[in-house]
């Protein structure tokens, strides 16, 4: 009986926002027909102008697959492959939009070496503009301007008997192909203190970086704002141990995506797909009022994916329950919409959302498109 009312209690709470959440008007889905024979595709960016995906194809006279990256000009619905790349090994995410391209990272193996690169994909050509090495095949990527990304990576190393992580933000030079660090954190595996960062966003100028902070038995939680140069402009102590706590399991969640809006306001997603909100108010980080969904255990609502749009917008997705809520800063409004599936049961693998406000959705293998907000 506990337990169905705990499972009871649970869908309430993902199918319930807050009142303050308006409902936004949809058009109809349209099929891409174009991408039927990409079913096992996935999208990098969905733009005004195009559709960048990709497939992995295993190759039988190498150990490892092919990465085959495709463009689609929305305009007349034409493919084309964009580039290949021998050796892959997977693909760590957070592409960025170029003015005619994107940059991406993947991770390389060759027998059991590991490699981390940036590609560039401008002028219609793939290029390989940076690696590095690290046994961790991890790393996120921002955009500071159209010559030069901010990289985060972490790595691992053992020296004098300690074993500890290592966090660093460099500036990588896409013309030149050179990468500058910045600044980087320390955190002593073996004696279990120092400074673990999980994750850092680029905007405005300035790196935000989300650190945990760990002496002792306690840490403590804060994001960091550092100029061009790696030196700090701010610093703001947040508390999230009632946040981070999952009393229904009696454990912890953690942070692993950082966002920051325009105006201020900074987005932390958990690896539980659960959302908090924080706006900067006179020197320090207040929690915003946001729908009680954002926040629900055990399925909750992750950062979508969007390519450009407006910087004092975010979009928040939950994929059990089919819908998306847009946050727009500048009202302080959050906007629910329901994607409308095509049949009851058809199984939402993706979403992505262009500067237009409209949304590509995987269904089933199927590509659909249509206006959202």
């Amino acid at each position: 009986m506990k337990k169905l009312l705990y499972i009871a209690m649970c869908i309430f709470m993902l199918s319930s926002c807050s009142a303050d959440t308006s409902m936004s008007d949809t058009g109809e889905f349209h099929q891409l027909h174009e991408l039927d024979n990409h079913q096992d595709a996935s999208v990098f960016l969905y733009t005004s102008k195009r559709i960048y995906f990709y497939e992995i194809i295993e190759s039988k006279d190498q150990d490892n697959a092919v990465f085959t990256l495709y463009e689609q000009n929305m305009k007349d619905n034409s493919i084309r492959i964009s580039g290949t790349i021998d050796g892959f090994y997977m693909t760590v995410g957070s592409p960025v939009p170029l003015e005619d391209g994107l940059a991406f990272t993947v991770c390389t193996k060759e027998g059991e070496e590991l490699t981390n690169c940036l590609y560039c994909y401008a002028d219609g050509t793939l290029s390989r503009i940076y690696t590095w090495d690290s046994n961790i095949p991890m790393s996120y990527i921002s955009r500071i301007s159209e010559k030069e990304l901010a990289l985060f990576y972490p790595c691992s190393e053992a020296r004098d008997g300690e074993e500890a992580y290592i966090y660093r933000i460099l500036r990588v030079n896409l013309t030149e192909h050179t990468g500058e660090e910045i600044v980087r954190f320390r955190y002593n595996i073996t004696g279990g203190e120092g400074e673990i960062v999980p994750t850092v966003d680029y905007s405005n100028g300035l790196f935000h970086i989300f650190v945990k902070s760990v002496q002792g038995s306690g840490s403590s939680y804060s994001i960091c704002s550092l100029d061009a140069d790696g030196e700090k402009t701010a610093e703001y102590s947040i508390d999230l141990e009632d946040f981070l706590y999952l009393e229904p399991v009696s454990s912890y969640d953690s942070v692993y995506r950082i966002r920051c809006l325009e105006g201020g306001f900074f987005v932390l997603q958990t690896l539980n797909s659960r959302i908090i909100i924080f706006e900067e108010t006179g020197g320090r980080l207040v929690q915003v009022d946001a729908p009680e969904c954002l926040r629900a255990f055990p399925e909750g609502y992750k950062i979508a994916e969007s390519c450009g749009g407006r910087p004092d917008e975010i979009y928040f997705v939950n994929m059990f329950q089919d819908h998306l809520i847009k946050f727009d800063t500048s009202s302080r409004q959050f906007t629910e919409s329901r994607i409308e599936k095509e049949e009851d049961e058809s199984y939402i693998k993706s979403v992505y959302i262009n500067p237009d406000g409209r949304i590509l959705v995987n269904m089933e293998g199927y590509f659909y498109t249509k206006k959202l907000f």
